[in-house]
């Protein structure tokens, strides 16, 4: 049987202790944001679209595009407030974006495609609770600025309609 005996030989500078403060770019944050909402929040008769306390980006920079991806899970005691949702993006910033979600038989998954200040988006709240992901790109343009998610019951009803904790937006630079 023979025994491999070449010796490993390590790069300079890493696991010799001379470089103490080794982080690739994306630990920076330059390529990756992930932000996770750490409360339930709710509104109760609005259809106000409201910034999401939790769901913002730091500022993203001009000319850049972005893999956007948000899951959230949504609570409603009843379909009758329904949901609606946008995201507010820079100054000539677009988005194109897929809605995925555990839905009715009766509901259908849209493609959405929309520019930054445009009519919110509606989608259905069942009874309980929705599972809802919506994936696809953010082109900033020669603006920088974040990316903040807003939401609102579709129809003012009284009753809570939650963003349940831990719903999440990841935003991943495509170079």
């Amino acid at each position: 049987m023979a025994r491999f005996t070449k010796k490993f030989t390590p790069i300079a500078g890493i696991g010799d202790g001379t470089i103490t403060n080794a982080k690739m770019d994306v630990d920076e944050g330059h390529n990756i944001a992930v932000i996770r909402k750490t409360a339930t929040e709710s509104v109760n008769n609005s259809a106000t679209l409201q910034d999401d306390d939790d769901l913002v980006s730091a500022s993203l920079p001009a000319s850049t595009t972005w893999i956007f991806e948000l899951v959230m899970r949504i609570i409603s005691t009843t379909a009758t407030p329904d949901g609606k949702f946008d995201v507010v993006l820079p100054a000539g910033a677009t988005w194109y974006i897929g809605a995925n979600a555990n839905l009715a038989a009766d509901e259908t998954v849209q493609q959405i495609t929309s520019a930054s200040g445009d009519a919110a988006k509606s989608f259905g709240v069942s009874s309980l609770d929705r599972l809802i992901i919506l994936k696809g790109w953010v082109k900033i343009s020669t603006t920088a600025g974040t990316c903040q998610f807003r939401w609102a019951q579709t129809t003012a009803t009284v009753e809570s309609t939650s963003l349940a904790l831990d719903a999440y937006m990841l935003l991943r630079r495509m170079v």
